[in-house]
């Protein structure tokens, strides 16, 4: 059976998270724990650098001849980031957010090995810092990839 397009997206935007890393030439260490979904910060047990990945809404264009669909996907990236006691503006989740952008919006990346037709674009960043007393920073990157798919198979590019 074959996987469909937005997992195949997902994952190929997962497997790009996952490299940044100092010793490839950027300036965290955000690739060494990317999970699927959404970031619960409530979870006592979770206080690691982290960055979650989802898919979100999803929104079809006019279709194109009978069998095409023209899609696009909203992809989330969540990063959750713990703060040093004297890094009180955030640098570091600053950091974490331009690895993040370099990652996805690499130039031999923008169309993720041919499943997004259209690139990919930044959309929006919401990023908080923690209040008093808290070390941890959150920020929300959404991306969205225009793909193509074939009208009722939702497996099958177009």
């Amino acid at each position: 059976m074959s996987i469909p397009i937005v997992t195949q997206i997902v994952t190929a935007l997962k497997a790009r998270l996952e490299l940044i890393h100092v010793a490839n030439g950027y300036h965290s260490e955000a690739g060494s724990l990317v999970v699927n979904g959404r970031l619960r910060p409530q979870d006592p047990q979770n206080q690691a650098l982290t960055l979650g990945l989802w898919a979100g809404n999803e929104s079809a264009l006019e279709p194109r001849g009978r069998n095409r669909i023209e899609a696009r996907l909203e992809v989330v990236v969540q990063a959750q980031v713990p703060l040093a006691a004297d890094d009180v503006a955030g640098e570091v989740l600053e950091e974490v957010i331009a690895d993040v952008q370099t990652a996805i919006e690499r130039a031999d990346a923008r169309h993720l090995g041919g499943l997004a037709k259209d690139g990919i674009t930044y959309t929006s960043r919401q990023a908080t810092l923690p209040f008093e007393g808290a070390r941890m920073a959150y920020a929300w990157l959404t991306y969205v990839v225009g793909y193509h798919r074939q009208y009722g198979d939702p497996h099958a590019q177009a």
